[in-house]
């Protein structure tokens, strides 16, 4: 189970169409564009967009003032495809009419000319050049993927025929094509060093329907485009062509579909219809992680929206293709960084590791640095340790021994060379990072195996949910395609209940979702009173798919008055994917009480939403008090006190708070006796 933490009881969301990419640019059209590419010749950058009824060209050198060169007429279609190699265009089209590849000559970029035409079929679907040859894929006559030569790029010679299947779109790289086979959900690995005998390496066929795919440079990686209904980015291990594996997966909005991909380096450039331009980082391809969007349209649909984007021009600028909205030119800037949360950590750890990727852009960095500090839930100083340099854009330091029970909470600083500050997490040091030193103990602990009354659970009075209502018991797992909506088995590691939200069996997702208002589950009282500060542990599974997520939100609330009043601790907009642990801390800012209660609520106001919802594994733990072993009076010192304190809990002089006998307990048995004052001399007399 993954872990999300939290610091604050109040979260904030910012919504925007645009992360770490700006426009710079857009071109309308009087008609509807296509695919398109750029490239770079005689110091001048060219964008080239596909039209309904003709081909583009645009000189993008000045990027916020391009001028329109040419237009190259063509038959009527909304597919057209275009390549770019050594001072001509080539373009495909499924148009009716007998287009074949044409070719344009842009030896004078001012005055590009249609010079001749590849008729050796009617339409095409797409085409790629790599080193000068010419790929052709998508005809209805002859070859699946025809193959020219181009050492004479306005005579193309053909060289090459592959005949297999339908092809759709392909990758070619070091005398490999890589091919989608959209009818049959199949990708090939053709070996092409001998065109005239084309070998298939490898083939694999999977759920889905593989529109396009981007060979990573290393060969050992393949991303896959699904064009279809909750189509998606897939990521495949094929570095042993005997046992390719799916290693990862990227998604939006699953009512929505991927179209392109292209990799440069160690990011995914995806055009994704509805949802724009996204940039993904597959350093772990296990675990994809988008640094960068730009949404260029509004438009809600299947295939509306981004069709084509370019990330290779010289300039660094991306420019992308939108099928109602023409030409976008972007700027990728910003700075985005990659941390996973140091784990907590256990009573025999020296020091504690932090490790911080950066992926840059356009910045020019200095002075790194780690803020971190032990938290007792009031303000204590931050301590500045610099970062030190592993490789290029990886960063790391180590971060001291400190006392157990303690929650240590850190955030990272960067500076650029016009000394502006950047913070990590989410520019705020209010709401950092934070870790626990050994574990803290434990007052409350639920793991709802069983409906005990000690532990009953209720609903609000105001709710309003039509269905969806929190009911407990062994979850009934539902699915959308391949994605889980409804979790089949709890968080528990070895048990089986918990709390969902409507738990009817049906293979029908959309049947007992929650719909149309709210439902939420209410806690038993939980006594924490005589502790300042807690943290509020649960485990949860959150499913939101819906055209507006701002409908649906997942809501969690605390109380000091038995429910007269609530709090808010967080509202989640998002789907977890999965189980995740989530810990917020409640501090003095929150006066605990004997009468503090828990409330999570399930909200869904858009009829075409679909909404599920989980709660398992509650816990609340007080901090405060951080100590090191055998120190159960918190003096910073181990002395004979110390045995004197545990020899009068011993006899009963003495009662112990839950710090007090965590820091007694040396020998981790969970009771206290003559044992504990045998490890606590030894420690004496040997510190």
């Amino acid at each position: 189970m993954k872990y999300i933490f939290y610091i604050t009881t109040f979260l904030s969301f910012l919504f925007s169409n645009n992360l770490n990419m700006d426009l710079i640019h857009n071109i309308t059209f009087d008609e509807e564009s296509s695919d398109l590419t750029g490239f770079y010749q005689d110091g001048r950058e060219f964008a080239v967009v596909g039209l309904e009824n003709s081909t583009i060209i645009i000189d993008i050198t000045n990027p916020d003032s391009p001028i329109e060169i040419t237009s190259i007429e063509g038959g009527s279609s909304i597919w057209r495809d275009i390549k770019y190699w050594n001072r001509h265009i080539y373009i495909g089209t499924e148009a009716i009419e007998n287009n074949g590849i044409q070719i344009v000559s842009v030896d004078d970029l001012d005055n590009p000319v249609l010079i001749n035409t590849i008729d050796d079929f009617g339409s095409s679907h797409n085409i790629w050049i790599y080193n000068g040859y010419l790929y052709v894929v998508g005809t209805l006559t002859g070859c699946d993927i025809w193959i020219y030569s181009l050492e004479n790029p306005s005579m193309p010679l053909q060289v090459g025929c592959w005949d297999g299947e339908y092809i759709h779109d392909i990758d070619v790289y070091n005398e490999k094509i890589y091919a989608s086979a959209i009818n049959s959900s199949t990708i090939y690995i053709l070996d092409i060093e001998n065109m005239d005998e084309i070998e298939v390496l490898a083939s694999w066929n999977y759920p889905g329907k593989a529109h396009d795919c981007s060979v990573h440079q290393s060969e050992n990686i393949l991303v896959t485009a699904d064009e279809m209904l909750s189509g998606h980015m897939k990521i495949w291990d094929i570095s042993n062509y005997n046992n390719i594996e799916l290693i990862g997966e990227f998604f939006t909005d699953m009512e929505h579909s991927i179209h392109n991909v292209y990799i440069e380096n160690n990011l995914v450039f995806c055009s994704y219809y509805a949802d724009g331009v996204r940039v993904v980082d597959i350093t772990n391809p296990t675990e994809p992680i988008e640094v960068a969007y730009y949404d260029t349209s509004e438009f809600e649909g299947l295939y509306v929206g981004n069709w084509g984007v370019y990330p290779f021009l010289p300039s660094g600028n991306i420019i992308a293709s939108d099928i109602q909205n023409g030409l976008f030119i972007l700027d990728l800037n910003g700075l985005f960084f990659i941390h996973d949360q140091i784990e907590d950590q256990t009573s025999d750890a020296d020091n504690y590791t932090a490790i911080l990727r950066l992926i840059n852009f356009n910045n020019n960095l200095s002075n790194y640095s780690i803020n971190y500090r032990s938290y007792l839930g009031y303000e204590t100083p931050w301590q500045e340790i610099p970062l030190l340099s592993a490789n290029e854009n990886l960063y790391f330091v180590q971060i001291p021994k400190q006392q157990l029970a303690s929650i240590i909470q850190y955030y990272f600083e960067v500076l650029d060379d016009e000394n502006n500050l950047y913070i990590y997490p989410d520019l705020n040091i209010n709401d950092p990072l934070y870790f626990l030193v050994d574990n803290l103990p434990i007052l409350i602990e639920d793991d709802l195996e069983s409906f005990s009354s000690n532990y009953s659970w209720n609903s609000s009075i105001d709710d309003d949910a039509t269905s969806g209502i929190w009911e407990w018991g062994i979850p009934n797992g539902t699915q959308l395609g391949d994605i889980i909506i409804q979790p089949y088995t709890d968080a528990t590691p070895s048990g089986i209940n918990c709390y969902v939200t409507g738990n009817h069996y049906s293979q029908n997702p959309y049947y007992d979702n929650v719909d149309n208002g709210t439902t939420s589950l209410i806690s038993p009282i939980f006594n924490v009173e005589g502790y300042e500060s807690v943290i509020l542990s649960f485990g949860l599974w959150y499913t939101e798919i819906d055209d507006n997520s701002n409908n649906d939100f997942f809501n969690v609330d605390i109380s000091n008055d038995l429910g007269d009043s609530w709090t808010s601790v967080s509202s989640i907009p998002n789907s977890t994917n999965g189980w995740v642990n989530n810990r917020y801390i409640i501090n003095e800012s929150f006066e605990i009480s004997d009468g503090f209660i828990v409330k999570f609520s399930v909200s869904d106001f858009a009829d075409s939403s679909l909404v599920e919802a989980a709660i398992d594994d509650i816990s609340i733990s007080p901090f405060g008090n951080p100590y090191y072993i055998g120190d159960n009076n918190f003096d910073d010192s181990l002395d004979i006190l110390d045995v004197v304190t545990i020899l009068s809990y011993i006899y009963d002089d003495l009662t112990f708070n839950l710090f007090e006998f965590q820091a007694s307990d040396l020998n981790y048995d969970n009771t206290i006796n003559i044992l504990d004052i045998v490890v606590l001399v030894d420690l004496i007399l040997f510190q």
